[in-house]
This record gives structure tokens, sequence and C-alpha cells, in this order.
């Protein structure tokens, strides 16, 4: 479906912002669009980890909790120390929202942290629960699917990556 004005007359009382100033508006909508997908994708991500977590107490093998085991100790240790950090940077982003500052560096920054961080969290549930983790019996797989998909929402890694350096370099 298509939609086209033309010839079409907005009142001055019905104007939003400054005439001709639409695109640097619709860019701020997307910077705080941007913080709410890393906000979105960090609290996925602390639940996907949390599913991790729980499974790894309550799986045994050769008569243990696999959670005992140092390499599933380790995948648990750095995801928690990812969903931390991605945490610190969605509050520094939101921060800078709520108070009127720049943010398209930081929502950017944000966003490619909690995507990373969610997709990355996401793979260790897959691992920790094995060969369940792949089977749509299971959440992990789920967990993996919404992250790729969030990856690419408002603009993709590659783009985002891109658009720092840019500002970063002048």
């Amino acid at each position: 479906m298509k939609l086209i004005f033309d010839n079409c007359r907005v009142p001055d009382e019905n104007i939003l912002g400054n005439v001709g100033d639409g695109f640097i508006q619709s860019m701020k909508v997307l910077d705080g669009g941007r913080i709410s997908i890393a906000a979105l994708s960090l609290g996925i991500a602390k639940g996907a980890y949390q599913v991790a977590l729980q499974y790894s107490k309550e799986r045994e093998a050769f008569g243990q909790p696999i959670g005992g085991f140092q390499s599933i100790a380790h995948y648990l240790a750095d995801a928690l120390v990812e969903v931390e950090a991605s945490k610190l940077l969605c509050y520094e982003a939101a921060w800078a929202k709520q108070n009127g500052k720049e943010l398209r560096r930081l929502a950017s920054m944000a966003k490619i942290q909690s995507c990373e961080t969610f997709r990355a969290v996401a793979s260790v549930t897959i691992q920790i629960y094995g060969g369940l983790g792949f089977t749509l019996e299971a959440d992990p797989q789920l967990f993996f699917r919404r992250a790729k998909h969030l990856q690419n929402s408002l603009w993709d890694y590659s783009y985002l990556r891109n658009q720092l350096s840019e500002e970063i370099l002048g």
C-alpha cells in the first residue's frame, strides 16, 4: 500500500518542530528506539542467563550438576560479566536521553553492545543445554533467533559501527 501526500498543506499550528528539520527529528526518535532495543536485548539476555544458570544447577552428568564443571562455570561467569557491562552502557544511554544530552553515539554503542551480549548469552545457553538447546522443545533456540532479529533492528552492527567510526574520526 502506498500513501502519497501531493499538494498537502499543514496549518502552521499543526507543524511539529521546525520546517525542514524532519530528518533530524526522525533520527532523534531512532536514537531513542535504539536505546529501547538495547534495553530489550539486555533484559532478555539476563533472562537467558538465568535460564542457563538454573539448567546448569538441575542437569546432572557423571553424578553431579553440570554447573560444577569448570567449562560450564566459565561460560556462566563470562555471560554474567557481559550482561553487567551492557547494563551500564544502557543505563548511561537512558540517562543521557532523560537529561537531554547528545545520545547518538551512546544509543548506537548501547544497541551494539547489548545486542551482541544477547547473542553471545543465547549462544552460551544453547551450548549449556547441549543438543536440546537446538530443538524447538527448549527456549535457547528462541533466544538465539530473537537476538539475531534485534541485532538487525534499527540498523545492523555494520551500519552502526561505520557511523561510530565516522563520528570518532571526524
